[in-house]
């Protein structure tokens, strides 16, 4: 059987092979058979002509709005996947690491141990050995979508505790039988947060999620951002389609919006308040803002093969200090749109439609 990684890069050949308004079609039929919600017929017809499927349609309000052309549709999005021309450089975590070293910003991303083949740990010393020296290790698959496979593990109690979706505890050499399980696993060093992201909420690792476009002669730019908050139904993660929160990052001052959660109904719950912990998001800013957006997009800048990345850096100072966690390809929209439409960015526009992305079904 396939995994879900290689069907989704066959989908990928498929799509891009097929002329734009199929291929389109073909996408909106592909996300409205895996999540729909309840529309009226004169909506979801509308939806689907403006290229919408009916969750996203329903996350948005566009029942009641008049500026669907303002949203990056769903049928749009699968052609963003085609931005990069090498999107495997991002797409493979492992290869993703290496890249950066290679480039000069190794500084950048998190120290690696090793990796784990047909269940066999290859590094410089044993699993054991860095498990306790270093009390906290992150092991997750080369390429894995919404935080699926990607674990926490520590040693408490002479017991190691693997926390990713759910908290598991055995002993070592249960968790070495574990590890026989995988295959194609990186594993790197557990990098601590800042203490204002941990004062939000401590049992996740908080990243912020910054969309860059590269256009061809132009400087890069970043259109949107946003803070990916965990909470108890997203377990030890704070990926948003695992039931974590996204905060709009106002781009000029830092600050942050109201919290969305999206259940599968496709209607957000807003929060001003974290649910678990009580502590204030709307309002707050991220510290050292500024300062971020510009060590970033000065990377951004050297690296031109890069055109199009959704950064998941994770903040570990309240200076400014920040580690890239992963790179994406084909970074998800909709966590940033629940805020507001990408297309008002006049430059977003222009820069989809200098890359081939097709804004219309």
């Amino acid at each position: 059987m396939l995994s879900d990684y290689r069907l989704n890069k066959t989908y990928k050949m498929l799509r891009k092979k097929l002329p734009c308004p199929i291929g389109n079609l073909l996408a909106l039929i592909r996300t409205e058979i895996k999540n729909p919600v309840p529309l009226s017929f004169i909506h979801k017809l509308r939806a689907y002509k403006n290229g919408f499927n009916s969750r996203y349609y329903r996350l948005y309000n566009l029942e009641n709005k008049d500026n669907l052309e303002d949203y990056l549709s769903d049928s749009a999005f699968t052609s963003t996947s085609f931005i990069n021309p090498n999107p495997d450089i991002l797409d493979n975590k492992k290869a993703f690491y290496d890249y950066m070293s290679n480039k000069g910003f190794g500084r950048y991303v998190p120290e690696v141990f090793g990796v784990i083949k047909n269940g066999k740990f290859i590094g410089d010393e044993s699993l054991e050995s860095y498990l306790d020296k270093r009390k906290k290790i992150v092991m997750k698959p080369y390429a894995s979508y919404a935080g699926s496979g990607v674990y926490i593990c520590e040693i408490e109690k002479n017991k190691v505790i693997m926390k990713g979706k759910k908290r598991k505890s055995m002993k070592f050499e249960k968790f070495k039988s574990k590890v026989q399980e995988f295959d194609e696993y990186i594993v790197t060093e557990f990098c601590e947060q800042a203490s204002f992201l941990n004062d939000i909420y401590p049992h996740s690792s908080n990243t912020i999620r910054i969309l860059s476009m590269n256009p061809q002669d132009k400087k890069p730019f970043i259109p949107t951002a946003i803070l990916r908050i965990g909470r108890k139904k997203s377990g030890f993660l704070d990926n948003i389609d695992q039931g974590g929160l996204t905060a709009n990052i106002n781009l000029e001052n830092g600050k942050l919006s109201s919290a969305a959660t999206v259940p599968i109904s496709g209607e957000a719950e807003w929060y001003d308040k974290h649910p678990d912990t009580g502590a204030q998001i709307k309002g707050s800013k991220i510290p050292a803002w500024n300062q971020i957006k510009k060590e970033l997009l000065a990377i951004v800048t050297k690296l031109p093969e890069l055109k199009y990345v959704g950064w998941d850096i994770l903040l570990t100072n309240e200076n400014g200090k920040f580690v890239i966690i992963e790179g994406n390809s084909c970074p998800g929209i909709w966590p940033h749109q629940v805020h507001k439409p990408l297309l008002e960015d006049p430059h977003a526009r222009d820069f989809y439609q200098e890359n081939g992305v097709c804004l219309k079904l």
